[in-house]
Parts: C-alpha cells; sequence; structure tokens
C-alpha cells in the first residue's frame, strides 16, 4: 500500500512538472506592461461576488 502511494504520488509530481513547462511554452519573456500603462479593468461580477458572500446587503 505505500508504495502504491509513493507510486501515485511521483505521478503527480511529473504531471504537474510537465503541465507546468507546457504552459511555459506560452508564456512572453517580456512583461506587455511599464510603470505608468493605463489599462481597462473589468468590473462585471464584482458586485455579485460581494452579495454571494453571505449578508444580504450590497456595496454601492
Amino acid at each position: 500500500l505505500e508504495t502504491d502511494v509513493s507510486e501515485v504520488q511521483d505521478n503527480l509530481l511529473h504531471v504537474k512538472i510537465s503541465w507546468s513547462v507546457e504552459a511555459n511554452k506560452h508564456r512572453s519573456l517580456t512583461f506587455p506592461f511599464t510603470i505608468g500603462s493605463r489599462v481597462c479593468l473589468t468590473t462585471l461580477h464584482r458586485r455579485n461576488e460581494y452579495k454571494a458572500k453571505g449578508e444580504k446587503c450590497v456595496a454601492k
């Protein structure tokens, strides 16, 4: 049983490393923004996330 658990842990670690390698292939080496750049942020779901926290009041 212990060997099975250790084998599963090794396999999960191997998969995690291979996923990160594949994800890093698509990333750029240069950051697209500089300090002072203007960016547009969406706040579409911010109100709903606040409402879903439990209380029935909404920040306005």
